[in-house]
């Protein structure tokens, strides 16, 4: 019966743990051609929680933090980072994160000789 208990316990537990979960999505768009980023990282700052955005530039992962920073980066753009914090919404849609285009230094000692 104590082997039960303590199962059913671990069950309610665990289910509980999950209730308080909420999902966090968006897509990310170049801010110059409006163009979708697919393979852009997408993360809670601090953490290993985050995903990848797919081939049109959209991401969606749960979490139970209660405040936190996303953090979004992809090669040749530049990193972004936004503040969230979560009211009683199940669902966070960050609708488009703009990430603006690294820009190119054409004066660098290789250019100047």
């Amino acid at each position: 019966m104590k082997k039960f208990s303590f199962l059913l316990f671990c069950m309610v537990l665990l289910f509980s743990a999950n209730t308080y979960a909420q999902t966090i999505k968006g897509q990310v768009v170049d801010q110059v051609s409006s163009q979708s980023i697919a393979g852009a990282m997408v993360y809670i700052k601090g953490t290993s929680i985050g995903t990848v955005t797919d081939l049109d530039g959209f991401f969606e992962f749960n979490t139970n933090k209660s405040v936190t920073t996303i953090k979004v980066s992809s090669i040749g753009y530049n990193d972004v980072e936004q503040n969230i914090s979560f009211n009683d919404d199940a669902v966070i849609d960050l609708n488009q994160i703009l990430l603006s285009p690294v820009q190119n230094n054409t004066n660098n000692s290789y250019n100047n000789k």
